[in-house]
């Protein structure tokens, strides 16, 4: 899957606690996804910033998913784009 070098998820938890806004960049040959993440409880605060591995951000999603959260992409599609390594 080619595409933007970008992809945004929000992530909203089922109980109403603050979901998860993602900003993630395409994953570095070494499987490497630099992201910026900001809580649905202040968008506008500056965004937390980070570097996780495409396995890590899977799980993550992965767990959301089983807790029953809801999305703004399905979860195939993020883990699609996750594959699509320069």
């Amino acid at each position: 899957m080619s595409g933007s070098e970008t992809l945004a998820v929000h992530a909203a938890d089922p109980t109403g606690a603050p979901g998860v806004l993602l900003l993630l960049w395409r994953p570095d040959p070494a499987g490497r996804v630099s992201f910026r993440e900001w809580s649905s409880d202040d968008w506008l605060a500056p965004g937390r910033e980070g570097v996780a591995d495409v396995r890590e951000i899977r799980e993550r999603v992965r767990s959301w998913v089983v807790s029953g959260w809801k999305f703004s992409e399905a979860p195939s599609r993020v883990e699609q784009w996750l594959e699509a390594r320069p």
